[in-house]
């Protein structure tokens, strides 16, 4: 159902859905894998870089280089602005 809501780009409802499927099994790596997902789609980093580390944790696993490197690409503020070019 999930998937199906996510395909739709009904992506509020695949949350709420994947979260409750967590509820029942916190162990599942499908419900935790679309929750991330769905959370990157919405914009919301920093709750994906969140839910990946409760993944890891429910899991039992260690996060890969590049789920670290892509949160802190993600949460890091942009560089600062040289200003307006061509001055």
């Amino acid at each position: 159902m999930q998937t199906t809501l996510y395909m739709l780009k009904r992506n509020t409802e695949a949350l709420a859905s994947l979260e409750r499927a967590l509820e029942l099994d916190p162990k599942s790596a499908n419900a935790w894998t679309g929750k991330v997902t769905v959370l990157e789609k919405l914009g919301r980093a920093s709750e994906a870089a969140a839910a990946r580390s409760q993944r890891d944790l429910a899991l039992g696993t260690k996060p890969s280089v590049e789920d670290h490197l892509r949160d802190r690409a993600r949460l890091s503020p942009p560089p600062p602005s040289d200003g307006p070019k061509g001055r």
